[in-house]
This record gives structure tokens, C-alpha cells and sequence, in this order.
């Protein structure tokens, strides 16, 4: 049966699950392999291309290669072969045409070793993590070769709950404590058993005041920011993540740099609605367990349409300052009505007031702002004689430079001066005109304009200064 039909044509990508990246005894080709089933599947008939097609799409490996790299993944489970027909070869009958699905229980089977990584990533090595998900791992082998039957469904939770999280937990590895120095022996975590359940509980005991000022001075202000920060129990899993990766951030970074990155977190998420972020939105809102970096689950949560999409952490993000913060995540309240002129409003203040010009949303907003009410000053006052005869209307961004000129009139202390300057009433009713009277370019009898979005300009000018 030729298998390069139209179907198999179409790849749009190979993505590897961490169900099977996880698991130390699969390669890296069949973990491709995988992937490439998944992708040449189709709903009813699975994947039928032939081991020759495979091999070819699959860095041209050989036919031996994907014989037993299917044989690997049908051993753990993650796919099944059944073939339809049969050839007789002397003595001997050899199957022939198949069809290769993927099992639909290999994320439940597989997510001990999820279970595994996470809850130990932030505090292991890199040696004692390859030793906890191989741990994981036998695990899983002993216990779907002894229970799992994919035809009953119902089996899979069980055989999850029949995996002993004490058999992959850290603790049982030589029982030592982790490289950064927290214990995670009995002296640190306690078992409670739900009288309803059956289900084992850990209690984390971690004493905070065994820890530096830094740390409990760091944790302390976390505890205490407010609304809408989560906050963990102090006996906690998340907690004892929480103090772990505080421990291993404050050896990287000083204390005073997390800190503002905490606060400035703070002021962000708790006014979510002027910043592209949504609380309820998968890693916008975290705790201090996640604040250095996201756990697994949160990562395969945030599609490419989410703005946390490809940052490391929001510490990270937010250590970089609040004026990268606005730039990045910001949301304009003025719309750029006039493109022309802020550009040209931008370039004069490298000019007049300083080479680094403000971007923050509030300061982009008093740019635009600018630009609006410029136009509608000189659209007003066209009709007036002297005004008219020295400035050509059509060529406003042009002429946009007399506001910094008019600034420069009144003062010498540029350093004081902000982009709420250009867009205020001050600007539009006194500044200005004075300047172009003074220049000859306005007639004395010039008439006070009205007020435009009175309220809009007091808010930027209150934020901002000017």
C-alpha cells in the first residue's frame, strides 16, 4: 500500500509532549517518531504510512531505525499497531498492511513524571532530577505492566494513585539535603492522611526565622502586599517552593532590586486594566512560587496569543524597570490621531530637550495628545492675519518645534521638563501664544481657547507634570 498520499504530505511541525521528553529511556528519534505519528494521523485510520516513508521524513534514519523505535514506544504504551493482512512466505505468515494509533491514556499514564519535574525542579540538580524522573519512571513501568488494560479506562486514575509519591519525592534520594541547602528530609515535610479520602497529605514545616534578614524581609513584604497576590499557607508545597527559589534568587541578585521588582509586580497586576494583562489568564497572576520562574503546568498554558508567551519570569520583567514595564505592557488612553506630528513632537525633544525620549504609555499619550490639540490651536487661529502670513497650516509637524521654543522662552531648567509640558492648557492659553506674539507671528488680540478634554489633560498633567 503506497503511503505518500496527499495526507501524508501536509506536516505542519513535530511537537514533543513532555510525557515523553520526560522519559529518560526514550531517544530523541523516537520521540520524533511520535510526533510525526501524531501528525500524519488521521481520526478513523490512524497512520499507515510504511517504516521506508517514516525513515525518509525522519532525517533519512534507517528502516532498522524506525522498526525498533516503534517497538520502543509500543513497549511504554504510547501508541498500539494493528495490522490488517497477512502474506505467507514458505512456512512462515508476515503481516503486512498496518495502522499505527496513538494511545489516548499516554498523558495519564505518563503524568507521574509531570508530577515528578515539577515539584522538584526548583530544588534539585540536574543529576538528582535525572535520578527522581528515572524513579518516576520504573514506577510507571511496574505498575501499568501489573494493572493497565487500555480497553478499561476506568484503571487509569487508579494506577496513578497506586504510584507512591514518597518513591519519587527527593527525599528518598540518599535522604540529603538539596543543593541550595534546604532539607527536604522528615525533619521538613509530615504526612497527613484525609480521613475521608485515604489520600495523603504533606505538611511543610519550614521555619521561616532560619532563613537570612534578606530572605524574611523579602517574604515578609510579599506576604504584605495585598490584593489580588496570592499568598500561600505557610504549610504549603507552593510556600516551601516559594522560600526555595527566594533563597536561590537573593544568591544571584541583591535584595533591593527583587524587592522593587516585587512592588512594581504589585502595582501592575493590581491595575491590570491599563496593562495588557488579565488576572484570570494563565500566568498573568502568580505567587512567589512562580514569581522567578513558571512551573511546567502554567508554561504549556500560555498560548502564543497570551503576552506572558516567551518571558523567562515576570521577576525577570519586572527588574528591567517600571518604564519598560509601561512601554511593553502598557495600554494608550489617547488614540494617534495625528501620526505625523507626534513623530515630529518627538524628534524636536531630542533636539531641544534631551536625546532619550520619554516612551512610557502616560508619556505617549501626552506626545499624542500634543499633536491633537497643536492642529486645533493653528486650525483656530488660521484666520488670523500675522499667524497667517508667517505659518503654513499644511505644514504642521514642521511648525510643531515652536513649543519647544516657547518652553525655552520661560526656562532654562530643561531637565524639569516632561512630555505633559506640550499637551497642557498652560501650553495652548499662555505659552504659546505669548511666544508667537512675541515673535510676530500672532496678533495681540488673540482670543483664549476653549478647554479640550479638560478632564484627560488635569489627569496627564497630575500623573505626568507640565
Amino acid at each position: 500500500m503506497e503511503n505518500n498520499n496527499e495526507e501524508h504530505k501536509k506536516i505542519s511541525g513535530m511537537y514533543i509532549p513532555p510525557e515523553l521528553y520526560l522519559n529518560p529511556k526514550l531517544t530523541l528519534t523516537e520521540m520524533y517518531l511520535f510526533s510525526l505519528i501524531k501528525d500524519l494521523s488521521t481520526s478513523e485510520q490512524g497512520c499507515y504510512a510504511s517504516n521506508h516513508y517514516l525513515s525518509t521524513r525522519l532525517f533519512f534514519c534507517s528502516e532498522q531505525t524506525i522498526t525498533n523505535s516503534l517497538t520502543n514506544l509500543k513497549n511504554h504504551k504510547y501508541i498500539f499497531i494493528e495490522y490488517n493482512k497477512t502474506k505467507e512466505t514458505g512456512n512462515k505468515k508476515i503481516k503486512t498492511e498496518r495502522n499505527i494509533f496513538i494511545n489516548s491514556d499516554y498523558q495519564t499514564l505518563y503524568l507521574p513524571l509531570i508530577t515528578a519535574y515539577t515539584e522538584n525542579v526548583n530544588e534539585a540538580s540536574k543529576d538528582e532530577l535525572k535520578e527522581i524522573l528515572l524513579s518516576a519512571y520504573n514506577k510507571i513501568i511496574e505498575t501499568t505492566t501489573k494493572f493497565y488494560n487500555r480497553d478499561e479506562h476506568k484503571n487509569l486514575y487508579d494506577i496513578y494513585n497506586n504510584i507512591n509519591k514518597e518513591d519519587i519525592n527527593k527525599k528518598d534520594i540518599n535522604n540529603k539535603p538539596s543543593k541550595d541547602g534546604l532539607t527536604t528530609s522528615d525533619e521538613v515535610v509530615q504526612s497527613d492522611v484525609n480521613n475521608l479520602s485515604g489520600k495523603v497529605r504533606k505538611r511543610y514545616k519550614d521555619d521561616i526565622t532560619s532563613y537570612s534578614p534578606d530572605i524574611q524581609n523579602l517574604y515578609e513584604l510579599w506576604m504584605n502586599l495585598g490584593s489580588p497576590i496570592p499568598k500561600h499557607r505557610i504549610t504549603s508545597k507552593a510556600n516551601h517552593t516559594a522560600l526555595c527559589a527566594l533563597k536561590k534568587a537573593t544568591k544571584k541578585f541583591p535584595s533591593d532590586k527583587i524587592g522593587d521588582a516585587m512592588l512594581l509586580y504589585h502595582k501592575v497586576i493590581s491595575s491590570a486594566q491599563d496593562y495588557k494583562l488579565n488576572i484570570k489568564a494563565p500566568g498573568h497572576l502568580v505567587g512567589l512560587n512562580e514569581f522567578f520562574s513558571f512551573k511546567l503546568d502554567t508554561l504549556t498554558r500560555i498560548d502564543k496569543n497570551n503576552v506572558a508567551y516567551g518571558i523567562q519570569s515576570w521577576f525577570e520583567e519586572c527588574s528591567k524597570g517600571e518604564l519598560y514595564m509601561e512601554r511593553v505592557y502598557g495600554k494608550h488612553k489617547v488614540e494617534d490621531e495625528q501620526p505625523e506630528i507626534t513623530t515630529a513632537l518627538k524628534k524636536y525633544w531630542k533636539e531641544y530637550i534631551s536625546k532619550e525620549v520619554p516612551h512610557s504609555p502616560g508619556d505617549e499619550d501626552c506626545f499624542r495628545l500634543a499633536a491633537k490639540r497643536f492642529k486645533e490651536f493653528m486650525k483656530k487661529n488660521r484666520n488670523n492675519v500675522a499667524l497667517y502670513d508667517n505659518i503654513d497650516v499644511k505644514k504642521l509637524p514642521r511648525d510643531s518645534k515652536y513649543i519647544y521654543e516657547a518652553i525655552i522662552s520661560v526656562t532654562d531648567e530643561l531637565h524639569k521638563v516632561t512630555p505633559a509640558w506640550l499637551c497642557s492648557d498652560k501650553m495652548f492659553r499662555k505659552r504659546l501664544p505669548i511666544y508667537l506674539i512675541d515673535q510676530g507671528m500672532m496678533d495681540n488680540e488673540y482670543d483664549d481657547i476653549e478647554r479640550d478634554q479638560s478632564g484627560l489633560v488635569n489627569q496627564l498633567y497630575d500623573m505626568y507634570g507640565g
